[in-house]
């Protein structure tokens, strides 16, 4: 009668009190796993974020792939008090508008480079969005404030599309850093309406500018630079008009 005693006891001292315990370690173990395995989530995701993925496509599609989203807006570029007499073409390109958004306004005219200079630092003592293009012997100013009274067309070169507006901003500078007029170009689908990103190259004010400038590209310079292959490039006609 007596064992029978202990045992009961030793059962219920289990169940009351064992149970519970090995209960209590095995849900802090558990919760412990949890966190453990969101972490590596976590370090996956950003190990992932820094793989540059091929999602650049030559023309607007809408069935192009993300590219990673970097950490990049459009640079803030350093005020600078510029006088004419210290400027070049060079630091107006690296001060110049980085986009430019379908529809926004303005127009691109041909000026002599003085000229060019005066209405480039002009518009940036202003904060008017403006882009200027050095086509040989020829300065190309686009400027936000610039009416089309002529009905002229503006050209540009359209060398690659991003779905991701930060993957374009990234190719834009490393272009403008090495000399390339190169802009972003916001524009939008016409069916859905999403917007797309287009690295454009040069603005200019007749097709045949366009026409010897695309055909002189170091297509393999631009590569080594960017990493992307923009053999599938092409001339575009720009849509800065806004809809009335």
């Amino acid at each position: 009668m007596k064992k029978k005693y202990n045992k009961s006891f030793i059962f219920f001292v289990i169940i009351v009190f064992i149970v519970p315990v090995l209960t209590f370690i095995l849900t802090i173990y558990t919760i412990s796993l949890k966190n453990k395995i969101k972490d590596l989530k976590l370090s996956i995701n950003d190990l992932r974020s820094e793989v540059v993925l091929d999602s650049i496509q030559s023309t607007p599609t809408e069935n192009m792939h993300a590219v990673p989203s970097y950490s990049l807006t459009e640079p803030n570029v350093p005020k600078i008090n510029y006088e004419l007499k210290d400027v070049n073409y060079y630091n107006l390109l690296s001060v110049a508008s980085m986009s430019i958004e379908s529809q926004s306004g303005g127009h691109a005219r041909t000026m002599e480079e003085k000229e060019a200079y005066l209405q480039a630092v002009q518009a940036y003592k202003r904060e008017i969005p403006f882009m200027i293009s050095k086509n040989g012997d020829e300065y190309v100013l686009y400027s936000k404030e610039f009416t089309n009274n002529d009905l002229n067309s503006i050209y540009s070169i359209q060398l690659a599309t991003y779905s991701n507006i930060e993957g374009a901003y990234v190719a834009c500078n490393l272009l403008r850093k090495e000399g390339v007029a190169a802009y972003v170009y916001k524009g939008y689908y016409t069916q859905s309406g999403k917007e797309y990103h287009a690295l454009m190259l040069g603005i200019f004010t007749s097709r045949k500018s366009a026409d010897t400038v695309n055909a002189s590209l170091d297509l393999d310079r631009i590569y080594k630079i960017i990493g992307v292959d923009v053999k599938g490039r092409y001339i575009r006609l720009m849509d800065f008009e806004p809809r009335t």
